[in-house]
């Protein structure tokens, strides 16, 4: 797990902590809030829970006071790694958490010696693509119809990468 220092963004200071098990399901409430928007099932509690139990993933949270407002989930293989989620609180997004969170994980990166970081994002999502493309990465390529929303209507995803060295 990662240990992460106290960041301030604006006028409220952001507490970057591990999780607990007390987190868990808050999480997951963030995760299912930030992915209504798309349409799309956000992760239970235990699926969280269950990535928090597996080697070579961390976890990244931006809480303000002692709620969580924001996370991501990285695993890191063989010097690569892999962004699995990055979700904040409808209600806390366009404060700089993602970016706060962004930027502690390419600096843990860095440190573990991890060359690039990839991930996977829906087409039509422009905010994280923003983020995303503001922060460096590239496209490498896209998956047809990857995702699909609680309808039934399917959507391309964006594989972009960032060499970390």
């Amino acid at each position: 797990m990662v240990s992460l220092a106290a960041e301030g963004t604006g006028s409220a200071p952001i507490a970057m902590r591990e999780p607990t098990a007390s987190f868990f399901e808050a999480l997951s409430g963030i995760h299912k809030d930030a992915f209504a928007a798309l349409d799309e099932e956000g992760w239970s509690g235990s699926s969280i829970e269950d990535l928090y139990n597996h080697e070579g993933v961390s976890f990244f949270i931006a809480a303000i006071g002692d709620a969580p407002k924001a996370f991501a989930i990285v695993r890191a293989v063989a010097g690569e790694a892999e962004l699995l989620t990055i979700a904040t609180n409808p209600q806390a997004q366009n404060k700089g958490l993602s970016v706060v969170i962004l930027n502690k994980i390419i600096a843990h990166l860095k440190r573990g010696r991890i060359d690039r970081l990839f991930l996977e994002v829906r087409s039509d999502n422009a905010p994280a693509l923003g983020l995303y493309k503001k922060a460096g990465f590239k496209n490498m390529g896209v998956r047809k119809n990857y995702y699909k929303t609680r309808a039934g209507v399917l959507f391309d995803a964006c594989t972009l990468v960032k060499n970390i060295r």
